[in-house]
C-alpha cells in the first residue's frame, strides 16, 4: 500500500487521506438451502448482487427478494447501510432470498383459457 500512498501525495507531499473499503464476504442463501459466495466491495447496491444470483439461479433478478436480519433489502440499498449491525469481521454477512414474481402470475392468469 505504499505505493498507493506515494501515487496519492499532495503537491505538499503528504499523503492525502484515503478511506479504504475492504470487500466483505456475502453469503446468499436460496429458499432451497443452496448457498452463493462473494466477495463484495461494501459501498455495492443490493441490485449488483440481485444480478449476480439471478444470474447464477437462472431467475429474473426482480423476482428476487432479499431479507438480512428481519429487513427486506431495496434494490437501491448499499449494502454496508442496509446490513449496518449485521456485518462482522469474523463472520460472513449472510442474506437470504426468495422468489416471489409479485403477483404477476396469478392463478388465474397462469391457467389455460
Amino acid at each position: 500500500t505504499t505505493w498507493l500512498r506515494d501515487m496519492l501525495r499532495s503537491s505538499a507531499g503528504e499523503p492525502e487521506s484515503i478511506k479504504v473499503h475492504e470487500a466483505i464476504e456475502v453469503v446468499i442463501i436460496f429458499i432451497g438451502g443452496e448457498q452463493l459466495h462473494f466477495q463484495v466491495d461494501p459501498r455495492s447496491r443490493i441490485c449488483e448482487l440481485k444480478d449476480e444470483a439471478a444470474a447464477a439461479w437462472h431467475v429474473p433478478p426482480s423476482f428476487l427478494r432479499f431479507l438480512a436480519g428481519a429487513e427486506i433489502l431495496e434494490d437501491i440499498a448499499v449494502v454496508e447501510e442496509a446490513c449496518r449491525g449485521l456485518i462482522c469481521e469474523d463472520s460472513a454477512l449472510q442474506i437470504f432470498c426468495v422468489v416471489s414474481d409479485g403477483g404477476l402470475l396469478t392463478h388465474e392468469s397462469a391457467a389455460a383459457p
